[in-house]
């Protein structure tokens, strides 16, 4: 918002030279023409609102999100193939796994962990303790 406006105060003083303004904001010319432009039709409320992008609207709605919530609390350790199957099951909706990944992540506050269960060593770590080696002393 604030680099639109600025660059919208750089036209005023600027005109001629839109394509040097547009480089030195580090945006498209085109863009710099559509900012300009829907400035001139709705003002300032025009460029506040441009800030919205519309996109695909969300196949889960936010009480789909939170039911999701609650199948994933029943267990404690998922995978992203297994979240996306029990998607598919639930709700009728086949993700690819990277949307799966991004609702677990912003919607869900889920992070993302290797598939092994916590407190079990990886299996690429996994080695025999050598004999007299060093102990745990409690």
């Amino acid at each position: 918002m604030r680099l639109k406006l600025a660059f919208l105060k750089g036209f005023t003083l600027f005109a001629p030279q839109l394509e040097d303004l547009c480089q030195a904001f580090g945006i498209a010319t085109s863009t710099g023409y559509w900012w300009i432009r829907t400035w001139n039709r709705q003002g300032y409320d025009g460029i506040r609102e441009e800030g919205k992008r519309t996109g695909c609207p969300p196949k889960l709605d936010d009480w789909d999100i939170a039911y999701l919530r609650t199948l994933l609390v029943e267990r404690p350790y998922w995978t992203t193939a297994q979240v996306r199957e029990l998607i598919q099951q639930e709700f009728g909706v086949l993700y690819s796994p990277d949307p799966v990944v991004r609702i677990l992540r912003t919607h869900l506050k889920m992070h993302l962990n290797k598939s092994f269960f916590s407190g079990l060593p990886s299996p690429r770590r996994c080695r025999a303790a050598p004999e007299g080696g060093p102990q745990a002393s409690i």
